[in-house]
């Protein structure tokens, strides 16, 4: 009879180790550790004993003196600098970041080193997936009013692309303006939607300008890292002070060069998406709500890389202008400088000054150019369907490269977008000799197969009863379809 003492140590049966993935803290030290995530620090007073200032010496940086934390020895020549450069600060060690009590992540770096290869990689390690859409959206930053239909088209519409699967949000990450608007929208969708995947929405600030309070608070969360588990989480700050960070976002990458009360350039969020799409091969668009004169700077970067623009119509200030120039000139026109200057006219609090003025219409007639307006819309409550359908179809009106068709067509199954898909179909008919050839039938219905059956496992009944009105047939799956092809017939 067979026993259990028959079998020997060696022979033991050893339970499998359960994989565990590394938490945010985990993976964020591994990287500090290795030097590749640096913190800035302003090096122009010192806490170093023989630094005889008076304590309440204004610093370029926008601290007093005697608030500086480094204590190395000073740069003293840069004392009477007039102009901020990296050179006035001194590198050292990130320390602050950890996990927040509603589960958001947050990190403190050096916005000068070029760190956003890591930052992506940190966030797609703490994912696990990688994104297929990411969405910015800037603009109006504190004060700012929208029309109740407008704000509300635009809450529920940025709230379901923000709870599609595999899209990510960025903004300032700020509890006000625009930022705080999208937060509201995620929430509202995320608790009426029991989705399996989970929202990300980044939010990219500059540490200097968020309050004191709330850098102290990140500051005690940062030093229980090493004392207890992730789960302990210090009290969060006051909700209702300006700038600080907004509740409902799930990651904050809080960027410093080592000054205070200094908004970031659009640089650094330029650079973050051009990281993303180039690490996980994602498309990205960019949504202007409202906007000043510096909202600029964000549209044209995204237009020089070919990223499409989405302004919201009706959102106020900026918005407003460019979507008046753009139902006056179309797609093809070109913008003059009197007709600059007549809309900007009805709008004065955009341009301080004179000059400031002038460099605006420079700046408003350099994205007007017609090599960049196929990547510029619009979006009007009282026009277009729904905000959810203009954004995907911006997305899919700016991809001409026939290789990334099947792809586009899975993302427009996946988004339920059906509009983006049939244009997209008839482009491909398009680049046949005729829609009536036979060959160009047979280039669109070779895609139908798995894109019926994404349909179905999706739940996408928009997209199953497109295909039958196209007389596909149902039993033309994609395994019978091989099997016509090659011969082979997958089980599986």
């Amino acid at each position: 009879m067979f026993s259990n003492d028959g079998i020997s140590e060696g022979c033991a049966l050893v339970p499998p180790v359960k994989q565990t993935k590394p938490t945010w803290i985990e993976l964020v030290k591994k990287q500090v550790e290795t030097r590749k995530l640096n913190g800035a620090e302003c090096a122009i007073y010192s806490k170093k004993e023989g630094d005889n200032v008076h304590p309440d010496t204004q610093c370029i940086c926008g601290r007093l003196a005697r608030e500086h934390s480094f204590t190395g020895d000073p740069k003293i020549e840069f004392r009477s600098a007039q102009k901020w450069k990296s050179k006035l600060t001194t590198p050292k060690k990130a320390t602050h970041y950890g996990q927040l009590k509603g589960g958001a992540r947050f990190i403190r770096c050096d916005v000068e080193n070029d760190t956003f290869e890591i930052l992506v990689q940190i966030i797609v390690d703490d994912v696990v997936d990688k994104p297929k859409l990411i969405v910015s959206c800037y603009g109006g930053a504190q004060y700012f009013s929208m029309t109740d239909n407008l704000e509300r088209e635009f809450m529920n519409g940025i709230g379901q692309v923000a709870t599609t699967k595999d899209v990510w949000m960025l903004t300032t990450g700020l509890n006000s303006g625009v930022s705080n608007l999208i937060g509201q929208g995620v929430h509202r969708n995320t608790l009426l939607n029991e989705n399996t995947w989970k929202t990300i929405v980044v939010g990219m600030s500059h540490w200097g300008i968020i309050p004191k309070s709330t850098r102290e608070a990140l500051k005690q969360q940062a030093l229980s890292n090493g004392l207890t588990d992730s789960q302990h989480t210090v009290t969060f700050w006051s909700e209702n002070e300006i700038n600080s960070l907004d509740k409902y976002h799930t990651h904050f990458l809080l960027l410093d060069d080592g000054r205070l009360n200094h908004y970031l350039s659009d640089d650094p969020r330029s650079k973050f998406v051009e990281t993303i799409c180039n690490q996980t091969q994602c498309y990205a668009i960019t949504i202007i709500v409202e906007g000043g004169s510096n909202t600029l700077e964000v549209i044209r970067n995204d237009l020089y890389a070919k990223r499409p623009v989405l302004i919201i119509h009706g959102s106020g200030r900026l918005a407003n202008v460019l979507g008046n120039l753009l139902e006056k000139v179309g797609k093809t026109g070109t913008v003059t400088k009197n007709e600059v200057k007549q809309q900007l006219d009805l709008c004065p609090t955009l341009c301080c000054c004179d000059q400031n003025e002038e460099q605006v219409i420079e700046m408003i007639q350099a994205v007007f150019a017609p090599k960049y307006r196929r990547y510029l819309s619009a979006f009007r409550v009282d026009r277009d369907v729904n905000l959810t359908n203009t954004i995907f179809r911006a997305v899919f009106d700016t991809q001409n490269d026939e290789e990334d068709y099947e792809k586009l067509l899975e993302l427009a199954v996946s988004w339920n977008c059906l509009d983006g898909a049939h244009d997209i179909l008839e482009r491909i008919k398009a680049s046949k000799v005729s829609s009536s050839n036979p060959i160009a039938q047979h280039a669109v219905r070779k895609y139908y197969p798995s894109l019926f059956e994404k349909a179905l496992k999706e739940n996408r009944p928009l997209f199953v009863d497109y295909f039958f009105r196209q007389y596909y047939s149902p039993l033309e799956t994609t395994a019978f379809v091989n099997y016509r092809n090659t011969g082979y017939f997958d089980s599986k």
